[in-house]
């Protein structure tokens, strides 16, 4: 079931109809900018394997932080916590606890995906299931291999051979995860 929005705010200065209009504002500006963030977070992320460039990853970190406080600002916390646990991944790689590798980098390529999808209808971010990517993430963080790539390796002999990106986006996409 998707997670209820906030209602738009009413200022006792604006008519209903002005606040709805500035409700759509809000959501139109957080798709615009998280377009924006989410077209260099791809770029910058396939950069990011290897030992640490802390302006890249401050780099990337910002536009996490940023599409983080947009979505939580509107009430979408599926948003906000696939968001906020790629921050922490990444203030992590910031402060040089751990170096990002191939499989972190699919990892967060993969939620970049989600939080597309997400950024594009965040009105129906609610309904997507974020599940595996949180799941993956966390695994990271507590430096652990991601379940979901072992499982996907271990399992898929057919898939194995090809890059962990689209091994996982192809489970992930049998599953109706993305």
């Amino acid at each position: 079931m998707p997670e209820p929005l906030l209602e738009p705010y009413l200022d006792p200065l604006l008519e209903p109809d002005e606040a709805i209009q500035f409700d759509q504002y809000l959501y139109d500006e957080f798709v615009t900018e998280a377009s924006e963030h989410m077209k260099d977070m791809e770029e910058n992320f396939q950069r990011l394997d290897g030992p640490p460039d802390k302006d890249l990853t401050a780099k990337l970190f910002r536009a996490v932080h940023s599409i983080k406080g947009g979505s939580s600002f509107l009430g979408l916390s599926t948003i906000a916590r696939l968001a906020d646990l790629m921050e922490v991944l990444l203030n992590r790689y910031r402060q040089g606890e751990g170096t990002p590798d191939n499989t972190s980098v699919q990892v967060l390529l993969l939620c970049c995906g989600l939080l597309r999808k997400m950024t594009a209808e965040p009105r129906q971010s609610g309904t997507v299931d974020t599940s595996l990517a949180l799941q993956a993430l966390t695994d990271l963080v507590e430096g652990r291999v991601p379940a979901l790539a072992r499982t996907v390796i271990e399992t898929d002999l057919d898939l194995a051979g090809e890059g962990l990106a689209q091994t996982m986006e192809k489970a992930l996409n049998e599953y109706d995860y993305v």
